[in-house]
């Protein structure tokens, strides 16, 4: 049950961390308890461990639900950086903003990540566009004080 310090070292350098989970009711050889009790020593050793624990037992709905959590939560999550240039707009109170978004695929592929980047100044949505090579700019340029991006 207590792995390796090789192991830990394996793990601590996977791509978006170790995803794991299980039917918290699935007695079957042990497994929920042992699941959990891998987990709760993985973290103390500095592995980066993402759990989806679900009510259930040993069945397919169970692990249709993990499946579909690992999938949206991990397999397609990417890591974004943003730059942000300003420039005056002609008079003190008008900024031209410009963000570029950097987008990294999570995964060991070496094709450019592709989808959406949306664009927001605190809680105002300033629009979205495709990734194009891993970038994205501003949809159109934007005035204003801030701007943030997510992917």
């Amino acid at each position: 049950m207590t792995p390796t310090q090789e192991q830990i070292n394996r793990m601590k350098t996977v791509t978006g961390g170790i995803h794991v989970g299980t039917g918290l009711q699935d007695w079957l050889i042990g497994i929920a308890p042992n699941s959990l009790a891998r987990t709760e020593n993985w973290r103390p050793a500095g592995v980066d461990v993402t759990e989806h624990n679900i009510n259930g037992v040993h069945v397919w709905d169970v692990w249709r639900q993990m499946l579909d959590d690992y999938l949206r939560a991990v397999a397609f999550r990417t890591t974004t950086s943003l730059e942000v240039d300003t420039t005056s707009a002609g008079n003190p109170h008008r900024t031209h903003v410009t963000a570029t978004a950097e987008v990294d695929p999570v995964t060991i592929s070496n094709r450019a990540p592709s989808g959406t980047v949306d664009f927001y100044a605190g809680a105002k949505y300033l629009g979205s566009g495709p990734v194009g090579g891993g970038r994205r700019l501003t949809p159109t340029p934007r005035h204003g004080n801030t701007c943030a991006g997510s992917a």
